[in-house]
């Protein structure tokens, strides 16, 4: 095994710049083409590769090249760069190793984080954590070195009204451990995995009577950073909430991209640092893309449809969209995204109404004067957003609504339906068209009240034959008081996400399991041809929600891309409505979101990350159904 070296510099050096985040992204584990490589390696390029930058030409007999040291560890703190000398020997054909440091060309794969110079000296930026890859070249052999940086700071909030003392980094790290002075960190819960351009994400913490001063302490092999602070709460809560600022999120972010672990507690400890008291340690993760497309989704305290678009670097709150005077006073609610962005269908009025307005998201207008002359609930658009089915089932006189019992094809310009594909022998309801247009999954409804509120749910899906669709096939049936519903089609198309909740024992026509925001529902996926697999991390309540194990997670909606979340992991996000404790802000239906990895639901083992809650919405409102498209239309 490798010696691993540490080094602890403070050496000034002109500071190194490193620009937007292309420099920055993969600098966690793995993570995003800047992942943990094998130190020392020999490989050997392919053949024409001019990989030196002057031929493939390299030192006469040379076989391979060891970088020495393999593997270095170094402290960094902000204005402070440090320096690290490696040296390269090679070995020869019946010849003992020898130093050929200033005969082979030198790099770094990553120049915002080090740069190394043609002696092999490597100094590093003074203001970033992260893995660089030291490299030797000669010819078409190379040797490697591992160079971790742990970014090192102290940060004093002052964003409290009391100022947090000047010394109290250094009290704390006098203070002796006080079991009974510990605090109770409640949320993020640990687990969890968060988009590195989602700011605004909260800590909750539960401090004891006597602890004033605290210290929020952040590690992982490439951070070590405390920040000191006072409680502070919006009023009405018990407890302390600290944000991170911009500065520290960018500590977090920029050095940890791609999964690698973060640890995070929290110290507390009285005015004069007597004694400290330590929170047990969560651990949070962040991917190594950022997260983009927009959100829409309905608040039904506002009555209106509303954005967060995250690929804007401006947005400080969600956007109104839709609201009551786009649809004569209605309340909007249902809505569906074209994946293009620019339309949305909306439902409005609720149960037994279901009025459709068809609005142009360019214009922020509708398309077509409201409403359609066919009602429909739970809409969703096709690929091109051509056009869009429906549901309606709420009028089951068939000559009011003939479209009773059929899924419904809508034209995406007119509104007007253009034909209807009976399901036959299912009640379809919560439609879902696929990303590539050939399938259409929705819930069976084996008891009718109505489209909202049904019972005895399972799923079935056509698909698209030729011109036309074929025979319905059931996917999953309802049975044992079980019901299956709400499905949404992965980005990838390969597989599915639903909800499932149990009636009470003997009652399966309950309203605690009547599809609408039931307290049992949970989140689970299972690909076409596999078995369907409990989503149980993104489901599992909070440290506030204690022993409740049901807290309502409902409507799952997938984001439309596919990220990674390393070099060799995909990704993808989902959110969903939930009614779980957010930390210490109490219960809440508010919009949750939660990382989903592909291949371990194709292995059978559950796919999910830990759930956060969107720190965007807002909190005094209920928030549902967060409907995603690819982008913001341009020339709003």
């Amino acid at each position: 095994m490798r010696k691993r070296h540490l080094v602890v510099v403070n050496v000034f050096f002109a500071l190194l710049t490193v620009s937007g985040c292309g420099a920055d992204r993969g600098s966690g584990a793995g993570g995003g083409g800047n992942g943990a490589g094998a130190a020392g390696g020999n490989s050997v390029g392919d053949g024409g590769t001019r990989v030196d930058g002057g031929g493939l030409v390299g030192i006469p007999g040379l076989k391979s090249i060891r970088v020495d040291p393999a593997d270095v560890v170094v402290t960094v703190q902000k204005g402070k760069p440090a320096t690290v000398k490696f040296k390269a020997f090679g070995t020869f054909e019946g010849k003992p190793e020898r130093e050929i440091t200033d005969e082979v060309k030198w790099l770094a794969d990553n120049p915002g984080r080090a740069m190394v110079d043609p002696t092999g000296t490597a100094v590093t930026a003074s203001n970033i954590g992260g893995l660089v890859h030291i490299v030797a070249l000669s010819g078409v052999l190379r040797g490697q070195a591992n160079l971790t940086l742990k970014y090192s700071e102290v940060m004093i909030d002052t964003t409290a009204l009391t100022p947090v003392p000047a010394d109290t980094p250094d009290k704390f790290a006098a203070a002796p451990v006080v079991a009974t002075a510990a605090p109770e960190l409640v949320y993020p819960d640990t687990g969890v995995l968060l988009p590195p351009n989602l700011a605004g994400v909260e800590v909750h913490f539960r401090p004891k009577a006597t602890s004033k001063l605290f210290e929020l302490h952040f590690t992982s092999p490439f951070t070590d950073l405390k920040v000191y602070t006072r409680c502070t709460a919006p009023a009405g809560i018990t407890g302390c909430i600290y944000t991170p600022s911009r500065e520290a999120w960018q500590v977090l972010t920029t050095a940890n991209r791609g999964g690698g672990e973060v640890k995070v507690l929290v110290r507390g400890m009285d005015e004069a640092g007597t004694g400290k008291g330590e929170s047990a340690s969560i651990s949070m993760a962040f991917s190594s893309d950022d997260l983009l497309g927009a959100v829409y989704y309905w608040s039904t305290t506002e009555e209106a449809v509303k954005r967060w678009d995250f690929g804007s670097t401006t947005q400080k709150m969600a956007d109104s969209i839709v609201t009551g005077k786009d649809v004569k006073g209605a309340c909007p609610g249902c809505h569906a995204l074209s994946r293009d962005g620019n339309k949305m269908v909306l439902s409005t009025g609720g149960q037994k109404d279901g009025k459709v307005l068809l609005f142009d998201l360019k214009t922020k207008a509708a398309t077509v004067p409201y409403p359609l002359m066919q009602r429909s609930q739970f809409e969703s658009w096709n690929p091109t957003g051509t056009q869009f089915v429906g549901i309606y089932g709420d009028e089951s006189d068939l000559a009011k609504n003939p479209g009773y019992g059929h899924l419904m094809m809508f034209d995406g310009a007119s509104g007007l339906v253009q034909s209807m594909v009976k399901p036959a022998p299912f009640l379809p309801d919560h439609p879902d068209w696929s990303p590539d247009g050939t399938k259409i999954i929705f819930t069976t409804i084996g008891k009718h009240n109505t489209d909202q509120k049904s019972h005895k749910a399972g799923l079935a899906y056509v698909t698209a034959d030729g011109t036309s669709w074929g025979a319905a096939k059931e996917l999953i049936a309802y049975s044992a008081s079980t019901n299956r519903y709400y499905p949404a089609i992965s980005p990838t198309r390969d597989f599915i996400a639903f909800n499932e909740s149990k009636c009470p024992p003997g009652n399966e026509n309950s309203d605690q399991c009547d599809l609408d925001m039931d307290p049992s529902s949970k989140l689970w996926g299972m690909y076409w041809n596999g078995k369907p697999v409990e989503f149980a991390n993104a489901n599992r309540p909070g440290v506030v929600d204690g022993a409740k194990t049901d807290v309502t997670n409902s409507y799952p909606k997938w984001s439309p891309f596919v990220f990674q979340l390393n070099e060799e992991r995909r990704l993808m996000w989902m959110t969903f409505t939930s009614q779980r404790s957010y930390g210490l802000r109490g219960s809440k239906v508010l919009l949750w979101m939660v990382g989903v990895e592909p291949a371990a639901l194709s292995a059978g083992r559950d796919p999910s990350f830990t759930s956060f809650a969107l720190p965007f919405q807002d909190l005094n409102s209920s928030n549902h159904i967060g409907q995603w498209t690819s982008r913001v239309p341009v020339g709003e």
